[in-house]
């Protein structure tokens, strides 16, 4: 009996040391507003990235859903073969007057390739996404609750298969992701940095964590 639990001990160690743990952090490439008549426009619809539900201003003028690329750099991308154990995506509070509590969803897209000037915020629609940018993946939701401007927003993202192989392959390939935030109340105005902003600590950003074989 003592041999049979030497062996196990043997076996548990090896499994221990074959693999080790990187981490990777990238910021946005790319930041988008969708309003109902199409992107924000001018300095501002990359300086900041507003999450607004169908309510806000009058017959909903400022409703928004929000678009982030994150495009990895080539030498960033890991070598060996890699399972993806967690994302962060963080980002920056812009506290606003407007700014209300609420719900916001995230979705992972396989729309990355699109060109973001035709999309708009679709009020009928229950995700206001309505057929764009097709197919998602539920990758979250959380709470926004304004708190001071510079605060930092951390939600873990909740990955299934195919969302945690797309973000893997993208990493391993220089390639983008891109994530959309969509308002999930009607009252909602979570106001945050966009990937325009001056100073890049505020710029969202997506914090990986990958399993690395040895």
């Amino acid at each position: 009996m003592p041999k049979v639990r030497f062996q196990w001990l043997a076996v548990l160690a090896v499994v221990a040391i074959s693999t080790s743990v990187q981490g990777e952090e990238i910021a946005a490439s790319k930041s988008v507003n969708v309003m109902k008549a199409g992107p924000r426009s001018g300095e501002n619809g990359g300086r900041y990235f507003n999450i607004q539900g169908k309510n806000s201003g009058e017959d909903g003028k400022y409703a928004a859903f929000g678009v982030l690329d994150f495009t990895f750099p080539k030498t960033t991308a890991p070598t060996k073969p890699t399972k993806l154990k967690s994302a962060k995506l963080m980002l920056t509070q812009s506290v606003a007057r407007f700014a209300k509590e609420g719900q916001v969803k995230f979705l992972l897209s396989d729309d990355f390739k699109g060109d973001t000037a035709p999309l708009k915020f679709d009020a009928a629609s229950p995700n206001t996404l309505g057929t764009q940018l097709q197919p998602t993946h539920a990758i979250g939701e959380a709470a926004f609750k304004a708190g001071t401007t510079g605060q930092v927003d951390t939600v873990t993202l909740d990955l299934n298969g195919a969302s945690r192989e797309a973000i893997k392959k993208a990493s391993e390939n220089a390639g983008t992701i891109r994530i959309v935030v969509v308002p999930a109340d009607g009252d909602v105005a979570a106001t945050y940095f966009g990937a325009g902003n001056a100073t890049e600590s505020n710029r969202p950003k997506l914090s990986l964590e990958f399993e690395i074989a040895k």
